[in-house]
């Protein structure tokens, strides 16, 4: 999961695949020390995770990506919208984010 605070950073990565985004994301979080929150789990096929609270370093934020690694081809990568939870399902060839719908 990957919060960004400046508009260009946030341009430039939602154009980047994933396998792009993981080979770059050392430079990238270097490059831009202040501009990006960078959240990240090594999942294993078949793992559940319960809640996990993500919480960016500034109030206010430009975008949320979510980029997931996987040997499929495609971007596997998507953005968030203004949704404070989300469940994010991993899938054998991709993964979706779900909003959590409260009742």
């Amino acid at each position: 999961i990957v919060v960004v605070y400046k508009p260009e950073l946030l341009a430039e990565l939602a154009k980047m695949d994933a396998d792009a985004y993981f080979q770059k994301v050392e430079q990238i979080k270097l490059d831009n020390a202040g501009q990006i929150d960078v959240f990240s789990w090594d999942i294993i096929r078949g793992q559940h995770l319960n809640e996990v609270a993500v919480t960016p370093s500034k109030v206010t934020g430009e975008g949320v990506l979510v980029f997931a690694r996987y040997s499929s081809p495609g971007p596997h990568r998507v953005a968030i919208a203004d949704d404070r939870e989300v469940t994010i399902q991993l899938d054998k060839l991709d993964f979706k984010v779900i909003p959590v719908k409260h009742k």
